[in-house]
């Protein structure tokens, strides 16, 4: 059977991880702010992806960018493209003579003018613009796509939606914690004090100075003094992306943006990565996932690894790929984009 059929990834015995989903969670992103390192010679290209609203890539072409397969990674929520996870995978597909484009959501990176709206969770249509970009416009005719957290869920709804009808030029899809049913996630945030206090803070905080700032560009179309009566994410989400994007309230927004739905649609080569103890994605989700996942989709579950984490204490190694350092499920990506290159 050929490899758009089936995935004869290779298996990996997990290395040993810091035990504990918020211990490696809370480690992995201290570390990450010390990795200073992206793809040499990258340059900022726009992409206009919908009415009125661009989006900032940052792009690493090698010397012969149409002879070279590329990758475009996406960030998680809150995140921009120049979260460590996103460079370190880059440069090390770079090395390995992918083009990379490190995309930014919108509004993401300093483009708050660059787009009247906000973004979601579950918005494929400006990944689905860059790609078609790429390859109607740029001639590139071996493109892969993923990301980590909302990228990834990102990437696997759109390689759903797509279906059969996934276009030649895409390859594959690689993706890393992805919260597979996002009503489950904005529960698991409000579970304990670590959760509420680290993470839903954070995004409360980034998500309301984004709120703040697009009423100050676009008075007309934003009422942040709704952000008074904001506690939780889900209140976020019940009054502004979800009125913003034509659901219906909170509930229909989960439903309709998760990727979740999408397994059974999935026709694409395609790796997930996830965490029994990743604290923001439960793991009954993972399971669903990997008892319906076609052959073409490899789901490499973890005991420990926590959220967008994987940090071995050793590099792994097997006959055909060494890991470069302890990123591990940075490294998976690589080793199934170099394996489905071969």
């Amino acid at each position: 059977m050929s490899k758009e059929n089936e995935i004869d990834f290779p298996r990996y015995k997990a290395p040993k991880f810091i035990s504990g989903g918020h211990r490696m969670t809370i480690t992995a992103a201290l570390l990450g702010n010390l990795r200073t390192d992206k793809p040499p010679n990258e340059i900022e290209q726009y992409f206009e992806v919908d009415t009125h609203t661009t989006v900032l890539a940052h792009c690493a072409w090698q010397k012969i960018p149409l002879k070279s397969p590329t990758c475009v990674l996406l960030h998680g929520l809150t995140g921009d493209a120049d979260d460590s996870y996103v460079r370190g995978t880059s440069l090390k597909l770079y090395k390995m003579g992918f083009n990379t484009l490190r995309l930014n959501a919108r509004n993401c990176a300093n483009t708050l003018n660059r787009t009247p709206t906000i973004y979601h969770m579950g918005l494929t249509r400006d990944l689905r613009a860059v790609l078609r970009i790429l390859a109607e416009q740029n001639g590139m005719r071996r493109i892969y796509f993923g990301g980590f957290s909302m990228g990834a869920n990102v990437s696997l709804k759109l390689a759903g939606e797509y279906g059969f009808d996934a276009p030649e030029y895409l390859k594959g899809v690689v993706a890393v914690s992805p919260p597979l049913r996002i009503a489950e996630s904005a529960v698991a945030l409000r579970k304990g004090p670590v959760n509420r206090v680290i993470y839903e803070r954070k995004f409360l905080r980034d998500l309301k100075d984004l709120i703040r700032n697009k009423a100050r560009l676009f008075p007309e179309d934003y009422d942040d003094t709704k952000l008074s009566s904001v506690r939780t994410l889900r209140d976020f989400d019940r009054e502004f992306v979800a009125p913003s994007f034509g659901f219906s309230n909170e509930e229909d927004y989960y439903k309709r943006a998760s990727c979740g739905l999408w397994v059974d649609h999935i026709y694409l080569p395609t790796l997930v990565i996830a965490s029994e103890d990743d604290p923001l994605i439960p793991s009954t989700a993972i399971e669903e996932w990997k008892n319906r996942a076609a052959p073409q989709i490899k789901i490499l579950v973890t005991k420990h690894g926590g959220h967008v984490g994987y940090l071995a204490k050793q590099p792994a190694s097997n006959e055909s790929y060494q890991d470069s350092d302890l990123y591990w499920a940075e490294n998976r990506i690589c080793q199934f984009l170099q394996w489905l290159e071969s």
